[in-house]
């Protein structure tokens, strides 16, 4: 029929675990709170784990192990989050180095782009840019021929002081 919207035949494309869970009736699998899970968890990224292979290890999204460890330990994911960013430049700026074709060069030069853009928005106080406001005083203009003014009075005030009489040599 006209009009009328096209069934996608071809399956859509998800990840093996996902579409497990999806077919177990797992839609949304429990994630443990239990605190010595959370103290593994920041020992592996502590380790240089990335949050998506220990929540592939557990069988939960990233997204889960993120909210998870932002709810129980913010202070300590923090920690790991600036360091993944900072990590992430260096790594960037290593690409950029080892780049050898033009394509390289410019998907490095873009990877590092967004990993400043990306770190200046998460990170404002270490990444962002600075703005510097500096304030000087200076003499103020009316203070400065006050002062002369009493300087000339106290001058005119002062007796005059008797001129020595000029020598001429001879």
């Amino acid at each position: 029929m006209p009009g009328s919207p096209k069934k996608r035949t071809e399956p859509q494309r998800t990840r093996p675990r996902i579409r497990a869970r999806r077919e177990n009736g797992q839609v949304a699998p429990f994630l443990s709170r239990d605190p010595t899970a959370i103290g593994e968890a920041l020992k592996r990224l502590a380790a240089g784990d990335s949050v998506r292979a220990i929540a592939d290890d557990l069988g939960v999204t990233h997204q889960a192990i993120r909210v998870l460890l932002l709810d129980e330990v913010p202070d300590e994911y923090r920690v790991f989050q600036r360091r993944s960013l900072i990590a992430r430049i260096v790594e960037a700026d290593q690409q950029l180095e080892e780049a050898a074709t033009p394509i390289a060069i410019v998907r490095a030069r873009e990877l590092c782009r967004f990993a400043r853009w990306d770190a200046e928005r998460r990170l404002p106080h270490m990444f962002g840019q600075q703005t510097r406001i500096e304030v000087g005083v200076a003499p103020d203009l009316a203070d400065a021929l006050r002062r002369a003014r009493e300087r000339e009075r106290v001058i005119e005030s002062e007796p005059a002081q008797p001129a020595l009489p000029a020598t001429r040599p001879e």
